[in-house]
C-alpha cells in the first residue's frame, strides 16, 4: 500500500468524523514546496471530547490502532496523540490545536488543496514556514526543517506573504532560524 492510499484513508476517516483539521509538517511542506519522502502525517485538530470520540470511531479497529483514552487525555492537556495504520505502519500524529493567538489565526487561514490526489485542509505556505521555524528552534536547528522552508520559498516565490511572516517571526521568537533561510 502506498502513502497515497494511507493518506486517502486517513482524510476519509477525519472527514467522516466531522472534525475540523489542518495538515501541517512534512505533508504541508511537500504540498507547498519540494517533494521528499515521509512516513507520517501531522494533523492539527480542533477537538473536544465528543469530537475525539467521533474521530477514534472513524478509524476501523481491524486496520487502525486508535486509542480513545489517549485522544481524550490529549484534549484535556491540549497535547498530541496518534493513530497507526496496522497494515502499512504509517502513522498520523494528531495535535490538539493550541489556543494561542497565533495558532487560532493560522487555523483560520488554512486552505483546501489537493494533496496525494485528495482534497484536504492544509496550512498555508506561510504558516507551514512558521511551523517549520518553530520546529527548527525546538530541535536545535534541524537542517531538514530549514531545507523544507527553503523549498517552499523557492517554489512559492513571490506568492509568499512576507509581511505576514515578518509580523509573526518576532512574536514566535524564531528570528534566528528565519535569518538562516530568508
Amino acid at each position: 500500500m502506498s502513502f497515497d492510499d494511507f493518506f486517502g484513508r486517513l482524510i476519509a476517516a477525519i472527514e467522516r468524523a466531522r472534525v475540523d483539521y489542518m495538515l501541517v509538517g512534512s505533508v504541508a511542506s511537500i504540498s507547498h514546496g519540494e517533494s521528499r519522502s515521509t512516513r507520517d502525517a501531522d494533523v492539527v485538530v480542533a477537538l473536544d471530547q465528543a469530537g475525539a470520540e467521533r474521530l477514534i470511531e472513524a478509524f476501523p479497529a481491524d486496520t487502525w490502532y486508535a486509542d480513545l483514552d489517549m485522544a481524550r487525555e490529549a484534549v484535556v492537556r491540549r497535547r498530541s496523540f496518534n493513530v497507526i495504520d496496522e497494515v502499512t505502519f504509517w502513522k498520523a500524529d494528531f495535535i490538539v490545536r493550541p489556543d494561542s493567538p497565533y495558532d487560532r489565526v493560522a487555523f483560520g487561514r488554512r486552505m483546501q488543496k489537493t494533496v496525494s490526489g485528495v482534497l484536504a485542509w492544509v496550512a498555508t505556505p506561510e504558516d507551514t514556514i512558521l511551523g517549520k521555524l518553530r520546529w527548527a528552534i525546538a530541535s536545535g536547528g534541524s537542517a531538514r526543517q530549514l531545507d523544507d522552508i527553503a523549498g517552499i520559498l523557492r517554489i512559492q516565490g513571490e506568492r509568499i506573504d512576507r509581511a505576514y511572516l515578518e509580523q509573526w517571526v518576532p512574536i514566535l521568537g524564531v528570528e534566528a532560524a528565519w535569518r538562516q533561510v530568508a
